[in-house]
């Protein structure tokens, strides 16, 4: 195998994570996907929040917004899958291996990722760890700068996949959030 040979495949396996400086649309880009949201998938029974970076007035992110539907009976979950299909999101069953209390959404634009939907039930641990999370960091700017560094930091370095890049933020979020629950 020659050296050129050896680059292209480790290319294949490391990634680099891009972000972005805030950018002042994202709630805007939000609330858009929000509406057409309730549209899809009902009004009633569900409350979706913005979570994640992108939430962040100030922090950079990868250009993904991530949302989060809380459910107030998760038993309808299966449901949705239909109004979120039609909405162009892919469901990613494999997740719910590691995490079986929430339904993983992804959906595409040009090629890339540009939203995920957690659908979760309301007010239990992975809703509130989240919205926890968030609303510290909107109210904290300390630790919204430490997250910042960090994420920069981190996203100088080679992944395999985004699921190591999310992983290396986990101690500092757990840190967090301990000072909660």
């Amino acid at each position: 195998m020659t050296c050129f040979e050896t680059i292209f495949i480790l290319q294949k396996f490391i990634m680099t994570v891009e972000l972005e400086t805030y950018n002042t649309s994202w709630p805007d880009v939000f609330n858009i996907e929000k509406e057409m949201l309730h549209a899809a998938i009902g009004q009633n029974n569900l409350v979706i929040e913005h979570i994640g970076s992108t939430a962040i007035p100030g922090l950079s992110a990868k250009p993904i917004i991530d949302i989060m539907v809380g459910l107030h009976d998760y038993a309808i979950a299966g449901e949705l899958l239909q109004g979120m299909s039609h909405m162009g999101y892919r469901y990613m069953a494999e997740y719910e291996e590691s995490i079986p209390d929430r339904k993983f959404f992804l959906k595409s634009s040009g090629g890339e990722r540009s939203h995920h939907v957690h659908m979760v039930q309301l007010n239990e641990e992975y809703w509130d760890r989240h919205m926890f999370f968030r609303n510290h960091l909107r109210r904290n700017e300390i630790v919204r700068h430490a997250y910042q560094d960090l994420k920069t930091r981190l996203s100088n370095l080679d992944w395999k996949n985004r699921n190591q890049y999310a992983l290396a933020k986990s101690a500092f979020i757990r840190a967090i959030e301990e000072k909660h629950f």
